[in-house]
């Protein structure tokens, strides 16, 4: 079961914003002609590098959320993101590096960056 986004947490902001999909092919250089390629899998995990600006109290909220709710990061949980189809709710874990926070106004808010996997975002039907 996933974990659900935080209701007490804002949407990740654009600025930073990049989406990049793993690579989903295989190439076989052949002894002559052309190299062969093929889809490694249907399904593929998409990074996407995720910024927040957050209040303190939600700083306080968000590293609740990540160390006990998402097991430091290890657990599957919906949120939503971007991408061609707009705003859709995704399911995302982060991909094994935590985040990466840093204060701004002395401390009364943070940014905070990661990278997070994406089972699939949708596509254009």
């Amino acid at each position: 079961m996933n974990v659900p986004y935080h209701a007490g947490l804002p949407k990740v902001t654009v600025n930073g914003y990049s989406i990049r999909r793993r690579p989903n092919i295989i190439r076989t250089e052949m002894e002559s002609g052309f190299p062969r390629m093929r889809r490694r899998s249907t399904s593929v995990l998409t990074d996407v590098t995720v910024n927040w600006k957050l209040k303190l109290s939600e700083f306080a909220i968000f590293e609740k959320w990540y160390a006990e709710d998402l097991k430091d990061g290890v657990s599957w949980f919906e949120i939503v993101l971007f991408n061609g189809m707009g705003e859709s709710t995704v399911v995302a874990r982060f991909n094994g590096t935590p985040y990466d926070a840093k204060p701004e106004a002395l401390g009364m808010y943070w940014n905070v960056s990661a990278t997070i996997e994406v089972q699939s975002l949708p596509l254009l039907a």
